[in-house]
């Protein structure tokens, strides 16, 4: 049975000749020793100072790496946290200026993702992080602002802002190095990911309803609808299990035959033309077993277009 043990190190660096140093020590009033450090692919490397036989080496590949930063008292350090054999190591690397931090924290981060610390991406890396510290070192309603872009109002609530913009920035530096093609396909991937990715969204009434307004979400294998306020999923209807489905021009109000049961409603933001089309397309699609068959024109036009009938 393997027995895990909690290490916890404080380390301090700084640049001394060209050559990274720490001061190593336990977490207790004790005075710290000097060590020298040093990245050898994705290795931690130790050393005592003045030799140059290795004295440990902690592999960064897999670690939880952090900043721990306080711009304006110029306090800049780095957690991380690694599992060394039977080791837990929980250790915080403080640093003395700030353009140290950002070189050895992209240092750390490369490690981590398992890349060669000072390897093609290093440089991208730093600018990232630069772009990190400047971000702290502006008013708080500005970076309020500025992440506000980027994210919606009601994640902002819930999250620190700060740490927001870490991930904001970090994934702006990963996108740096990427070609403008490679970003696209990198965010419709991550658009794909989404929970209502692909939905297009309709304010309706339904019949009965006459004066509230519902919101209907038109997937590509689904009729959803969501509460208004916060998009929860209410009743969702499946293209695969409606039995009929029709339109009456004259009043504008479309109606579905469903296994779960039937309802009527009118669409308030847009043609009705638009929702038939919508729903017409995507059952047409659905009904192809083979994408490279010829498309079935008058099969196709009778479903999305119901009015020319």
């Amino acid at each position: 049975v393997c027995v895990c043990t909690c290490m916890c190190v404080h380390m301090r660096m700084w640049l001394c000749g060209g050559a990274p140093f720490y001061r190593v020590g336990k977490l207790t009033l004790k005075s710290a020793k000097m060590y020298k450090f040093s990245f050898q692919d994705c290795s931690l490397v130790q050393y005592k100072k003045g030799e140059v036989t290795p004295t440990n080496r902690f592999n960064i590949r897999g670690a939880e790496i952090s900043p721990d930063i306080d711009v304006e008292k110029e306090k800049y350090a780095i957690r991380m946290s690694l599992r060394d054999y039977d080791d837990e190591i929980e250790a915080k690397v403080t640093i003395d200026d700030a353009e140290t931090f950002c070189k050895w924290m992209a240092a750390f981060q490369m490690a981590s993702r398992g890349k060669a610390a000072g390897s093609t991406g290093h440089n991208e890396e730093v600018r990232a992080c630069r772009m990190y510290l400047e971000m702290q070192r502006v008013d708080k309603r500005e970076t309020a602002s500025l992440v506000g872009h980027y994210v919606p109002h009601r994640i902002l609530k819930k999250k620190s802002i700060s740490k927001i913009a870490a991930q904001v920035l970090k994934f702006h530096g990963t996108l740096d190095r990427q070609s403008i093609l490679d970003s696209k396909l990198a965010y419709i991937r991550v658009w794909e990911g989404l929970q209502d990715f692909g939905l297009s969204y309709f304010i309706i009434r339904f019949a009965g309803f006459r004066t509230k307004d519902e919101l209907l979400g038109v997937a590509y294998n689904r009729l959803i609808r969501l509460d208004p306020a916060t998009h929860a999923h209410l009743t969702t209807w499946r293209y695969s299990t409606m039995r009929t489905w029709d339109i009456n021009w004259e009043i504008k109000e479309m109606r579905v035959d469903h296994e779960d049961g039937n309802f009527s409603f009118t669409c308030s933001s847009a043609d009705l033309k638009v929702l038939h089309e919508f729903i017409g397309g995507y059952i047409f699609m659905s009904m192809r077993k083979d994408v490279h068959e010829p498309t079935n024109a008058e099969s196709f036009f009778k479903l999305t277009g119901g009015w020319e009938a």
